[in-house]
């Protein structure tokens, strides 16, 4: 598959082999290989690949890197700039990552057994939640939602023009706390919140920057 810009999702590698299992009881608990192959693994896609989500650090920032970049130039290609992807490197987004990374947010890979998804958590806030855009429509995303939500995120941002996103995630229980960032004249971000006593305004302490 080809984006408007010719960039070809199928010529993107996927090239990390580290592995994690899940218990059937609690969700987060590593496991050996051999509770693994007895059938306590917590999920599996329709090949039969085990799907797992490790910590993001040194060791495979570059593989965290790699799908957070084109899963960002794929939501954002709609609206953005030729000369804005052309600052967004690789390299800028590794460094990007990694500078995320040292203020204390911690991001995790989804694996598939390959890398396919990326999500990060810090105290409540639920950032940079992208899947390969040749992965989408798997679960993958949903996979990451939860996990995120298990690890005591409820609050996010979401860009006001991807409708999309938001009725996704207004299906999950979140809504609009009514706090806002301006990005540019003709785009916001819309903070959103998990409905119930999370869903107040001022859940989260940034500035609406309107």
């Amino acid at each position: 598959m080809k984006t408007n810009r010719g960039i070809s999702y199928n010529e993107m590698p996927l090239f990390l082999s580290v592995y994690s299992w899940y218990d059937d009881e609690e969700e987060g608990i590593c496991l050996p290989p051999a509770a693994c192959r007895a059938g306590r693994c917590r999920l599996q896609t329709t090949a039969g690949e085990h799907n797992m989500i490790v910590l993001v650090t040194d060791e495979n920032v570059r593989e965290a890197a790699g799908v957070y970049a084109w899963g960002w130039r794929a939501s954002h290609e709609a609206f953005c700039t030729p000369e804005f992807f052309v600052k967004h490197t690789d390299v800028y987004q590794l460094e990007y990552l990694k500078k995320e990374i040292q203020n204390g947010k911690s991001f995790f890979l989804l694996l598939a057994p390959g890398p396919v998804g990326v999500v990060s958590v810090h105290g409540p806030l639920l950032e940079h939640l992208y899947v390969l855009p040749q992965m989408q429509g798997r679960g993958f995303g949903t996979r990451l939602l939860r996990f995120a939500l298990g690890q005591g995120a409820y609050v996010l941002w979401v860009l006001d023009n991807n409708r999309r996103a938001i009725g996704w995630y207004e299906s999950w229980g979140f809504a609009f706390t009514g706090r806002a960032k301006r990005l540019s004249p003709a785009l916001r971000e819309l903070e959103m919140a998990r409905r119930g006593p999370h869903a107040a305004p001022g859940v989260h302490e940034r500035e609406n920057g309107i």
